[in-house]
């Protein structure tokens, strides 16, 4: 979780330093790895339509395999906070208004009460 953590962080800090060239990115990766105690971590940097990604570290403490780009990890509960993120800036954008009904961007729950929404919610969710 602590690498899901700081690779969010990552993400946030590549969009405030979108225009910061590579070797700063880099630096600031192997810095913030090294004080976060985390093994490793995979990025991706998306700036201006061109992506770049790189690996630092090993899978696990104690390992020989390495980190690649393409290396899986788990995601967790973090999801929810990357939903958040989007939808705020939905919000600031003046796309999504956050006292609207779910059924004003989601067709299928239009028609419904709260009650069955909450319902119909719960089924997507899989819970």
């Amino acid at each position: 979780m602590r690498l899901l953590l700081m690779l969010f962080a990552f993400i946030l800090a590549s969009g405030l330093q979108g225009s910061t060239p590579d070797q700063s990115i880099d630096a600031f990766i192997d810095r913030e790895l090294q004080a976060s105690g985390a093994p490793g971590a995979a990025y991706a940097i998306v700036d201006q339509g061109k992506v770049r990604s790189g690996a630092r570290g090993t899978i696990q403490a104690g390992s020989d395999q390495p980190v690649t780009p393409d290396t899986p990890f788990l995601i967790g509960s973090i999801s929810k906070s990357f939903t958040a993120l989007a939808i705020m800036q939905l919000v600031e954008a003046k796309k999504v208004n956050l006292d609207a009904g779910i059924d004003t961007y989601l067709a299928v729950f239009r028609g419904q009460s709260s009650g069955a929404t909450r319902t119909r919610t719960t089924e997507f969710s899989g819970h």
